[in-house]
């Protein structure tokens, strides 16, 4: 076992095994003593053989070198950038509450906020071949619902707020960078004439294009934006709002609030939360 694994036994006697990056199901084994060609034919057999496996396959190999006809699950963590998420997996636990003990005991690590109080489980449920959704799962009906080999997520309770599109308030705000300068956060000034504006984002994929243009088009203002969007360790923006000091009706930069986590996967949660028309909007690479 790789020393990155992780092994936890909670709920029930078999282990719960952390997996690394996605294999390839195309990886094909040879006998040493078989020709080149016979190894080209096993090898097409087995890619034929993987394609046909459900999406969702999960086997357990004891590591014996024998396939074992072991009953798991597969715990899933999604995560914002693609190809991040992290993955786990267990015996099929007998209950929701025991499968929940068990994801959160090898994927909190990822994410020590998660507890038993605070997170859901839901079920990859495919919509047709290529269309797939997170469902919710009943816990009462575990055992009917969920079946060896299923994928099931790991997230964070949340409520949706309660909105309309034609209710969502239009307008421009302001934009601004910060960035890392002498172990504090410096953000790029908001001139008295000509502010860097850009209309309100309804969602975190529609900020992140308005943002580049309005780089692009202040290129002078926003000079080390433009140079840290080539610094390939930063992968993603985050975005902050700005509010007023008690007793003062003009937002500086001094003091910010970091826009949930959520609201970068949900649009909802975005327009709860994004800075109102006229207000300022800070960006950073992260």
């Amino acid at each position: 076992m790789s020393t990155h694994s992780r092994v936890s036994s909670v709920g029930h006697t078999g282990p719960v095994i952390l997996l690394g990056a996605p294999q390839s199901d195309t990886a094909s084994t040879s006998d040493p003593s078989e020709s080149s060609g016979s190894h080209t034919t096993r090898s097409r057999t087995l890619r034929h053989h993987s394609r046909s496996r459900s999406r969702s396959r999960s086997p357990y190999n004891p590591g014996n070198g024998h396939q074992h006809d072991v009953r798991v699950v597969k715990y899933v963590l999604p995560q914002p950038a693609p190809g991040t998420d992290c993955y786990a997996i267990s015996p099929v636990p007998t209950s929701y509450d025991d499968a929940l003990r068990d994801a959160i005991a090898v994927l909190g690590f990822y994410r020590p906020q998660m507890t038993m109080d605070n997170t859901i489980l839901r079920l990859r449920e495919y919509l047709n071949t290529d269309v797939w959704a997170w469902a919710d799962i009943a816990p009462n009906h575990w055992n009917e619902i969920v079946t060896p080999n299923l994928e099931i997520g790991l997230f964070l309770k949340e409520r949706l707020p309660i909105l309309i599109e034609s209710e969502f308030l239009h307008g421009n705000v302001i934009l601004t960078y910060g960035h890392s300068h002498l172990g504090a956060t410096k953000w790029t000034e908001v001139p008295p004439h000509k502010k860097p504006y850009m209309c309100r984002p309804r969602s975190y994929e529609e900020a992140n294009a308005l943002a580049l243009k309005c780089f692009a088009h202040h290129w002078r203002l926003f000079g080390d934006a433009l140079k840290e969007l080539h610094d390939k360790k930063k992968k993603r923006f985050v975005y902050c709002c700005f509010w007023c000091r008690a007793g003062e009706t003009k937002v500086s930069t001094e003091a910010w609030l970091a826009m949930p986590e959520e609201a970068y996967q949900n649009a909802d949660i975005w327009r709860a939360h994004v800075a109102a028309p006229g207000a300022i909007l800070g960006v950073m690479l992260q």
